[in-house]
């Protein structure tokens, strides 16, 4: 079984190391959510707290909330790719650009 189960990438942001996982199973109802433009905000940031939380676990909710956007974008992209999300996804980064 764990050789199912993904590697993850490391990225830095300012000078700190954070290794992203890749998203499983248990993540299939925000990867839906991502796909619709209603809840694709929400889903987000659900995404970016979960990785976040993962990768420094003594975070608190408000250090999450005010890490600055150039990072998640940052992150963002890093998920999308380590989980092969492909085209679509381009053009969901390309919009988080655009917002910046």
């Amino acid at each position: 079984m764990s050789k199912l189960i993904g590697k993850g990438k490391k990225i830095k942001l300012e000078g700190i190391e954070i290794e992203i996982k890749p998203l499983s199973l248990s993540d299939m109802n925000v990867m839906t959510k991502l796909g619709n433009e209603e809840t694709r905000v929400e889903a987000t940031k659900e995404l970016i707290t979960k990785v976040l939380k993962e990768a420094m676990p003594s975070a608190t909710d408000e250090e999450i909330e005010n890490v600055d956007l150039k990072h998640i974008n940052k992150i963002m992209e890093t998920i999308l790719e380590l989980n092969q999300f492909g085209q679509v996804d381009k053009e969901f980064i390309k919009k988080l650009k655009e917002k910046q």
